[in-house]
């Protein structure tokens, strides 16, 4: 490198750092740290993904279990010591009827959005005592796929006693829907 590029880079980055001091900002406001707690995963997720379009009335049909066919276990297969291999319990399958203009993509989101807002205490707590989108505490992963005429979302958590619990819920939230359905027909 020549001396006049040399010249021209240090000058640039010193104009750069002349900003950045002006205006209060530091190289750790460009690069902030990555989220530490579930409650600040939760709030970094709520700032930078759940806009306006992510209503939680919209979901209404899917969180309050009226939109769930059916609930699995969702297991994966990990290289074992003995048998070659062994099945690891990682959360629930959960089948959701389709919706009008809902998508895949729409929903995983919106679902994320729905359990960061329910562990920062934002989303209503009415009939969602099952709710198998979020943990109390701790952040879960959601992915969904479309099927037919319906999602299979994939609600995974961190360690073998979430992933217990996600199923848990799962199933009984699937259950009080169901017994619900049933008393309702039975009128």
């Amino acid at each position: 490198m020549n001396q006049f590029a040399r010249k021209t880079m240090m000058a640039g980055v010193l104009a750069f750092v002349a900003s950045a001091a002006t205006t209060g900002c530091t190289l750790d406001d460009l690069n902030p740290p990555p989220p530490q707690t579930a409650s600040d995963k939760a709030a970094s997720l709520e700032r930078t993904r759940c806009g306006p379009d992510v209503d939680e009335s919209r979901l209404r049909a899917v969180v309050s279990g009226d939109a769930v066919e059916s609930v699995e276990p969702l297991y994966t297969s990990a290289p074992g010591a003995k048998s070659g291999s062994e099945s690891r319990l990682y959360g629930a399958q959960i089948r959701i009827r389709a919706a009008q203009g809902v998508t895949a993509q729409w929903l995983d989101r919106a679902l994320e959005c729905h359990g960061a807002r329910r562990m920062l205490q934002h989303a209503s707590a009415d009939r969602l005592a099952n709710d198998p989108f979020w943990l109390p505490g701790r952040m879960v992963d959601i992915d969904a796929q479309p099927a037919r005429d319906a999602f299979d979302v994939s609600v995974r958590g961190e360690s073998t006693d979430d992933a217990q619990e996600i199923l848990i819920r799962a199933n009984a939230y699937l259950a009080a829907n169901q017994r619900e359905t049933r008393a309702q027909l039975t009128r």
